[in-house]
């Protein structure tokens, strides 16, 4: 089974480069989660999320990572789907050269809005249902 936990989410299991991006950017005005599998109490931290709820209607989410050897086994999108139940109205972006990421996203129900920003990013919404 998947959690999200709270808290801090250094050394959460994912690649060097995505541990800097969490280091260097600051997180404190978000809410940010260990992505875990619990194996009958058994905790393993495999991923990190970070949720920008400062505007309560228009929740982003900033960051959002599984660890390479979990990834393709479906934990990312459980993730997701908890993250989704908690956000109502949950936007993201993304690099649309990440193509796991937007095939990810885009099973989840998610849209791509407009062309690549200065960051090389495009911004996802949920369909409206």
């Amino acid at each position: 089974m998947i959690r999200l936990i709270a808290g801090n989410v250094v050394h959460c299991g994912v690649k060097a480069h995505q541990e800097q991006y969490l280091d260097k950017n600051d997180l404190r005005d978000n809410t940010t989660y260990k992505i875990v599998i619990d194996a009958q109490g058994d905790l393993t931290t495999i991923g990190a999320a970070a949720i920008n709820a400062s505007t309560p209607d228009k929740p982003v989410l900033v960051y959002f990572a599984i660890s390479a050897e979990c990834q393709g086994m479906g934990y990312g999108k459980a993730a997701m789907i908890l993250l989704l139940k908690m956000y109502d109205g949950l936007s993201l972006k993304v690099n649309p050269n990440n193509v796991h990421a937007v095939r990810l996203y885009a099973g989840l129900g998610f849209v791509f809005l407009n062309d690549p920003d200065q960051n090389g990013e495009v911004t996802g919404v949920r369909k409206s249902t």
